[in-house]
């Protein structure tokens, strides 16, 4: 249903409700402020721009993602979010620190109480938990509607993504899968996987962030995956075959 041009603000509260949204939550998809939902609706502020007015109707009917709004997230070497790169330029550095953390594992719970050791190294503001919503609302808004930052337990944060939204992802399953053809005794199918795994890599994990990002345990486990990987395509006992690929990046030692 069309929101309404002579009561918009009513006629957004009603079709907000009915979806069952918070303003928040409406906000958060639409990829505008809160403030400017809670204003229109108080009838502070008239109709919105017709690019802001489109996404949120859009989000009130339901309406799947485009397909030109899918992004990729790159993890494995500088931080990058594919279709999204300036507006992860525009993220304060605590919004891209929790953003940076909770996508080196993702698909996983981050605690409130990890996310504060790795943003102010254990010793937080007093107001830590409504900066931390601050922050996960800001990479909510940078992602957009194809990619969910979940909260999760007291103050944590999931980031809910599929394999080829994420080089994380496409790296350890080409890993995995490459193990496993090893173990089978399938080397010429071992050795093409793990070359492929390689290829998800452009560099050491999140350079330029804070060592508490560098060397977390899931970024110093990806990067012993990728050793080994890189260990196997460099032995020459594997069926006397070299490695032909592009050459993979060089991680600090």
């Amino acid at each position: 249903m069309a929101l309404d041009d002579g009561q918009f603000g009513d006629s957004l509260r009603t079709q907000r409700q009915t979806a069952g949204l918070t303003q928040r939550e409406l906000a958060v998809r639409a990829g505008v402020s809160v403030r400017a939902v809670r204003y229109w609706e108080n009838g502070h502020i008239n109709t919105p721009r017709m690019a802001s007015r489109q996404l949120i109707q859009r989000v009130l009917d339901g309406a799947p993602p485009r397909a030109c709004d899918r992004v990729r997230i790159g993890v494995l070497g500088p931080l990058v979010v594919h279709g999204r790169s300036r507006e992860l330029g525009l993220l304060r550095p605590k919004a891209a620190a929790l953003f940076a953390l909770v996508a080196i594992q993702p698909n996983n719970e981050v605690s409130r109480d990890e996310i504060v050791d790795v943003l102010w190294d254990g010793r937080p503001p007093s107001s830590h938990v409504r900066l931390i919503r601050g922050h996960g609302d800001a990479v909510r808004r940078m992602l957009g509607p194809t990619v969910d930052l979940v909260s999760v337990g007291r103050g944590g944060y999931r980031l809910r993504v599929e394999r080829d939204q994420i080089d994380v992802l496409e790296f350890t399953a080409l890993a995995g899968r490459a193990a496993a053809a090893y173990s089978m005794g399938d080397v010429t199918r071992a050795f093409e996987l793990y070359a492929a795994s390689l290829a998800c890599w452009r560099g050491s994990p999140l350079v330029g962030f804070d060592r508490r990002l560098r060397d977390h345990p899931a970024t110093v486990a990806l990067t012993a995956r990728y050793r080994a990987a890189e260990s196997v395509l460099s032995s020459r006992t594997v069926v006397g075959m070299q490695y032909s690929g592009s050459t993979p990046p060089t991680l600090p030692a």
